[in-house]
């Protein structure tokens, strides 16, 4: 049987719905609250690996925090040595999936991290 064919089970839907719902509206919240933009995109495909696929790797605590956490310094060197360039975000991706790698926190909505990261800087 192929996993895209898998029994579709309603309460883990909701709930993960739910759970998407709540952390995206706390996160959306918190930057109105503050004036500070805290939610990024890259959040939204955090929410449906966390939620939706809580077994997986990606959805451990190491991967999301130190995944994101290396994607925004990534985007902040970049972007502070290279400018907002098409090349800074070419380096900024190659770095931060060798370094996601080599120190094992694979957290794929990271990688769009640090290309926001460089983007917004360049926007502010």
């Amino acid at each position: 049987m192929h996993t895209s064919h898998r029994k579709l089970h309603l309460d883990h839907i909701s709930w993960s719905s739910l759970g998407s719902f709540i952390v995206i509206g706390l996160i959306a919240y918190l930057s109105v609250l503050t004036g500070y933009t805290f939610l990024i995109p890259p959040f939204g495909a955090t929410c449906y690996i966390v939620f939706a696929i809580p077994d997986s790797a990606f959805a451990q605590p190491r991967h999301i925090i130190g995944g994101h956490f290396l994607a925004v310094v990534v985007g902040l060197l970049c972007f502070s040595i290279f400018d907002a360039t098409w090349w800074s975000q070419a380096i900024a991706i190659s770095i931060i999936v060798a370094s996601m790698q080599l120190t094992r926190t694979t957290h794929p909505p990271a990688a769009a991290t640090t290309i926001l990261v460089i983007l917004q800087e360049h926007r502010d």
